[in-house]
């Protein structure tokens, strides 16, 4: 099978292993959990992946910007979603931490792919 294109992309590979981290991490979660927050947690991390692999080939500069700020919003809810399975003792604090720490990293670069775009696009 061809490798995809934005598997090579930094970004995309921090998401991924974000996804995994978050699946381990949460793998001794309570299978009987009212709230679903391990599901909402794994489903915000993996949307978070897919976007970041949409923004590695959009077809217009808008697209980019859109698959940039749902990367972005699957982030935040992420983080969100992170600090309510530690304070649930679903994760340890040190999962936590890391996994908080590996989710601003990403933030981080989609906030600086963001500005470089618009710093350029408003330019021309």
């Amino acid at each position: 099978m061809k490798e995809q294109l934005y598997t090579r992309n930094q970004r995309w590979q921090k998401a991924d292993e974000l996804v995994c981290a978050v699946y381990r991490a949460t793998r001794f979660s309570p299978n009987n959990e009212p709230s679903g927050l391990t599901s909402r947690l794994r489903e915000s991390a993996a949307s978070l992946s897919a976007s970041v692999g949409e923004d590695c080939r959009p077809e217009t500069v808008d697209d980019l910007l859109r698959y940039i700020q749902i990367a972005d919003d699957a982030a935040v809810e992420t983080q969100d979603l992170l600090l309510q399975a530690k304070d649930m003792a679903y994760i340890t604090d040190e999962d936590h931490d890391r996994l908080h720490n590996d989710t601003a990293q990403i933030r981080r670069w989609l906030s600086e792919l963001k500005s470089d775009l618009t710093r350029v696009f408003d330019q021309l």
